[in-house]
């Protein structure tokens, strides 16, 4: 998706992880964004959560920007909006590097609601998140990294709905061994695409767990690791908020799983199952 705008700036979403709803031009370097948020199964509870862009030839320029169409629904409760005041956005030159705008270059509408962005733009290409992005390839690099470590196994358990592969990855001194008495530990993330804070949570513990500390050490040698590192692929790869490509949420769903329309639970669970039906155990999910 590709935006041309004021001559010489255009906005661009056409990225994984990418998301930007209409672009409205208000005056020179002024801009309307809206964010395209995401509906559930029943085009109900729409949640305006992420938003990811990058703006192109605005480099020396003073440029504003108003995130728009921030309402939603929450639990069936209309007028909610996960995008506030106190919410600002993070610029990067390179999508490496990230860091919030400050609060001087951010101001609340509360009329509308919208959140003004005022940007002096000192690079060619900008890109503005909602939050620091994790993507599938962050995903991928991280499992070609530790697949190094004898101690790392990385397997896949199915596909999304759009038929991108669901990794389990188990990590302990053994991994072709039997646990015998060791317990064992199942973590999943990233249930909800725009919740990219799991995911650093996720390579934090891996990179610990095949590290040389001590402790890192005896956690590898005592305890089965078992991690679902990313349960919406497909959300990672589109922009999603909270809900897979068939609208269903992958955190609410579990007890009534249909197969067809969330192949993602499916999958995790056939995958706990099948460890259960083995003769393992899992002491702690």
């Amino acid at each position: 998706m590709i935006f041309f705008l004021a001559a010489a700036i255009t906005f661009h979403a056409d990225f994984e992880g990418g998301a930007l709803g209409r672009v409205e031009r208000s005056g020179p370097e002024h801009f309307r964004c809206g964010v395209p948020g995401q509906a559930d199964q029943d085009n109900r509870n729409r949640q305006a959560s992420w938003y990811y862009f990058r703006i192109d030839g605005a480099e020396g320029k003073r440029v504003t920007v108003d995130l728009v169409q921030l309402l939603g629904e929450y639990n069936y409760k209309s007028g909610t909006h996960a995008i506030t005041r106190h919410t600002r956005p993070l610029m990067s030159t390179d999508q490496r590097h990230w860091s919030y705008l400050p609060e001087s270059s951010v101001e609340w509408l509360l009329e509308e609601p919208a959140l003004r962005l005022k940007l002096l733009v000192g690079s060619p290409r900008v890109w503005i998140a909602h939050q620091v992005p994790y993507t599938n390839a962050h995903v991928a690099a991280l499992s070609k990294e530790a697949s190094k470590d004898r101690a790392f196994r990385d397997e896949s358990i199915g596909k999304s709905v759009e038929g991108r592969t669901l990794r389990l990855w188990t990590i302990h001194d053994a991994p072709g061994a039997a646990p015998g008495p060791k317990p064992v530990v199942w973590l999943m993330f990233r249930q909800h695409a725009w919740e990219t804070g799991s995911s650093f949570a996720a390579e934090g513990l891996v990179r610990w767990l095949l590290g040389r500390d001590e402790d890192a050490k005896a956690a590898r040698r005592k305890i089965v690791w078992k991690i679902l590192p990313t349960a919406d692929p497909d959300g990672l790869a589109h922009g999603g908020v909270r809900f897979n490509r068939n609208g269903y949420d992958l955190n609410r769903n579990w007890d009534r799983v249909l197969p067809d329309k969330m192949p993602e639970i499916a999958a995790q669970q056939r995958a706990i199952y099948s460890w259960l039906d083995a003769g393992h155990k899992v002491d702690l999910f």
